[in-house]
């Protein structure tokens, strides 16, 4: 990047960097490095700049030698290695086929509204995400967008697939042993300075 390009006058940055904002305010997923919810932060924050700019190239033209692809095929079961941009581009292409799959809004909607959740991993944001898709509060028959859902997660090497899917829990307690987690331990990261 030439040094005379301050990265305040990139969308893809701003946005960025605003998204970490929206999020911490909304959910506070702890930013321990190497951790699946310090991942889940950058790859939130890299799609939300993404879909404001209707673009998957985060940083193509602000920042080169930082850019990523929300378009990819990167998988969680072979291609996380700790580092917290590299593994938001897995959760961020997962949401980015939604979008492909379902539209802007409605994936848009389903990514903000999963936020309130607290998830802390790549998995339980997608069934948190069924949660909020669900529009009759019956889980008995689905929601309307079950299977696009577990596809475009299940494209990047997260949930059980949708040959593996065997239903949705059917009770408020059943849903708790499904989505019990808890965050992450470590030494979270001073926020100042941590992102992009």
């Amino acid at each position: 990047c030439p040094a005379d390009l301050n990265f305040a006058l990139g969308s893809d940055m701003v946005y960025h960097e605003y998204a970490h904002f929206v999020v911490e305010e909304v959910t506070h997923l702890p930013y321990v490095v190497g951790s699946e919810s310090a991942a889940m932060s950058e790859g939130l924050a890299d799609y939300f700049a993404a879909t404001i700019n209707n673009d998957p190239m985060w940083g193509d033209v602000i920042a080169p030698s930082r850019q990523r692809n929300l378009q990819n095929t990167l998988n969680y079961q072979t291609d996380m290695n700790g580092q917290q941009h590299n593994d938001g581009m897995i959760f961020s292409g997962a949401l980015w086929d939604l979008r492909d799959a379902i539209g802007q809004e409605a994936t848009d909607e389903l990514v903000f509204n999963t936020l309130f959740q607290d998830r802390y991993h790549f998995e339980t944001f997608m069934y948190g995400m069924i949660i909020e898709d669900d529009d009759n509060n019956d889980f008995s028959d689905g929601t309307p967008h079950l299977a696009e859902i577990i596809t475009a997660f299940d494209n990047h090497g997260i949930g059980p697939g949708i040959a593996n899917f065997n239903g949705l829990p059917l009770t408020p307690e059943a849903w708790i042993e499904l989505l019990g987690e808890e965050p992450p331990e470590g030494e979270e990261e001073e926020m100042l300075g941590a992102y992009t």
